[in-house]
């Protein structure tokens, strides 16, 4: 947006394009009270604790019952605990001050395993009897297993695009005591990140619709899966969604302006006494997912636990780590899954195409006992 170099009258439409006249708006902004760090991070773990809905596809005033649950998409008793220490895991510090304090760089922390992978974005009701099958029964993983990890993964995926959506707002007053020209950046980076969570929201959207018809007639014919088996019980525990941009060699897949983006969605929990990752999609993503997990499975099969690793850190935020191996990685090797974790966060910057081929990094070492691949390769 450009401010226009003419004097702007009192009652003319804002520059900002806020809908609001110049007055109530920009009007000496830079005379206003600068909006302290603190300030913001209040507003925004009241808007987290604030948001608590069903999302379920059944979800309304007469089918919902209970309380919104604080639903742990990883599970609390058969995967979390696996890798807690203590009661604690790490994963990402996403506080609005510590992101300060660490200068815009994510970093990790402790967290207690009650607080770690939770949204509160299902009833009481919709919450136990969907996932029933997942929560109340050993893990296989059968067909419905794993569709009920990638859909619950999709959700959450979801409920956080829509906080960030709605963070908009409160992203817009940190131009209050500032110069002009940091106003119309400001601006313009909150246009980015309306525009860019307004598109995800539309994606996820249309990805939960398609899985719920799958769930609706309980018929997975149409979702797809890649089940790798490893002998080791993971150090790193993961399940979220993203959209493929490049595959494992570093050959694009799909422009990130594209108005409905193929999904997978990716989860590594523990499987007896080792563990599976599960790379789900379903038949709508076929042209993008299938090539993608293709360049996977070119991989010898020693070097797949790596490079499922890689790719949670670089793409899926709920992720988490046992202490004791996070601990013991060397500087050089922390700091490298910090700038992976980091990869993707500011939207004027363009994701490497390689982000996903071997850095030489040796980060786990999860011996690979079985593939199961349930998809189209012709």
């Amino acid at each position: 947006m450009d401010i226009p170099n003419r004097k702007i009258g009192r009652n003319e439409p804002c520059w900002c394009n806020s809908g609001k006249k110049y007055k109530k708006c920009h009007w000496e902004r830079d005379k206003a009270p600068r909006t302290q760090p603190w300030e913001i991070a209040a507003a925004q773990r009241k808007q987290y604790s604030d948001a608590k809905y069903c999302i379920h596809a059944e979800a309304s005033t007469s089918t919902c019952s209970g309380t919104i649950v604080k639903a742990h998409t990883l599970a609390r008793r058969t995967a979390l605990t696996a890798i807690a220490e203590a009661g604690h895991v790490y994963g990402g510090d996403c506080d609005f001050m510590s992101i300060v304090k660490n200068k815009g760089i994510i970093r990790y922390k402790r967290i207690g395993v009650h607080d770690a992978s939770t949204f509160t974005g299902f009833c009481s009701k919709h919450d136990d009897r969907t996932f029933a099958p997942l929560e109340k029964h050993p893990l296989l993983p059968t067909a419905e297993q794993c569709f009920l990890m990638s859909y619950r993964a999709l959700c959450r995926e979801l409920y956080q695009k829509q906080l960030h959506h709605d963070s908009v707002r409160g992203m817009r007053e940190l131009d209050k005591g500032r110069s002009t020209d940091v106003q119309e950046h400001i601006q313009t980076f909150a246009d980015s990140h309306e525009l860019g969570t307004l598109m995800g929201l539309t994606e996820m959207q249309h990805h939960k619709r398609l899985y719920e018809e799958l769930l609706t007639k309980r018929n997975y014919d149409d979702y797809r899966r890649l089940v790798i088996h490893f002998s080791a019980v993971p150090d790193v525990l993961s399940t979220g969604g993203f959209a493929p941009e490049f595959d494992y060699s570093g050959n694009a897949l799909q422009s990130m302006m594209e108005p409905l983006l193929a999904n997978i969605v990716v989860s590594i929990v523990p499987y007896k006494d080792g563990g599976v990752a599960v790379l789900g999609w379903e038949k709508y993503s076929d042209s993008i997912c299938v090539p993608f997990v293709q360049s996977l499975l070119a991989k010898k099969p020693e070097n797949l636990g790596n490079a499922v690793v890689r790719l949670v850190f670089e793409h899926i935020e709920n992720t988490y780590l046992r202490p004791s191996w996070w601990e013991r990685l060397d500087e050089r090797t922390r700091n490298a899954i910090i700038m992976r974790s980091n990869s993707g966060i500011n939207p004027f910057e363009e994701r490497d195409a390689n982000c996903l081929t071997d850095d030489g990094f040796q980060f786990v070492n999860w011996p690979v006992t079985q593939i199961e691949s349930f998809f189209p390769t012709g």
